[in-house]
């Protein structure tokens, strides 16, 4: 959680108001927190790619996407989360569709002709390792966009709430958008 313990310093070098400081944590910590569903759904979305299964990748991504927008209007809206909400829509949209892939390999991996390879523990904390190393770089990119993104919130504030409002839709949009194109490509 390296993020969570160098936010303070950084957002003490942008001059942001203590108020501003204060929201840009809680939606640090919140998200760093579940970033965990975030890397399973990229990982769920390798192991369909991997095995040429683009579409259904794309699919996932798409209902995350969906899912994202959804629950960010849910959280902050009617449930008056505020940028907590807005933080928390991302790893509970990418853990549901996650958790759809998944359940999708696991029912695939039972169907399997006898004679087939298994996955074993071994095979498992093997790919694991090799996950965690190709992982490691992944995580220190999206630290990087994160300190980005603070930056971009920073200088939009003194615009308002729909400013804010129209940044976190264009994020939205962009994430789907540079989704559909990486699958896309994948073929």
């Amino acid at each position: 959680m390296a993020a969570v313990l160098i936010t303070a310093p950084l957002l003490a070098l942008t001059g942001v108001t203590a108020e501003v400081a204060a929201e840009a944590r809680t939606f640090v910590v919140t998200l760093c927190s579940g970033m965990i569903a975030v890397y399973a759904l990229g990982a769920v979305c390798a192991v369909l790619t991997g095995r040429g299964d683009a579409r259904r990748a794309t699919g996932l991504m798409i209902a995350a996407s969906v899912l994202n927008a959804v629950f960010a209007w849910l959280f902050v809206g009617p449930g008056r989360l505020g940028i907590a909400g807005a933080a928390l829509a991302v790893p509970a949209a990418n853990a549901l569709a996650a958790a759809a892939g998944l359940t999708r390999l696991v029912s695939e991996q039972r169907r399997r002709p006898a004679g087939t390879s298994r996955v074993t523990a071994a095979t498992v904390r093997a790919e694991i390792r090799r996950g965690l190393r190709i992982g490691a770089p992944m995580a220190v990119q999206y630290l990087l966009i994160g300190v980005g993104v603070l930056a971009l919130v920073w200088i939009i504030t003194p615009f308002g709430d729909e400013a804010l409002a129209a940044l976190t839709v264009v994020s939205r949009l962009e994430l789907l958008t540079s989704a559909l194109f990486l699958n896309l490509s994948a073929r």
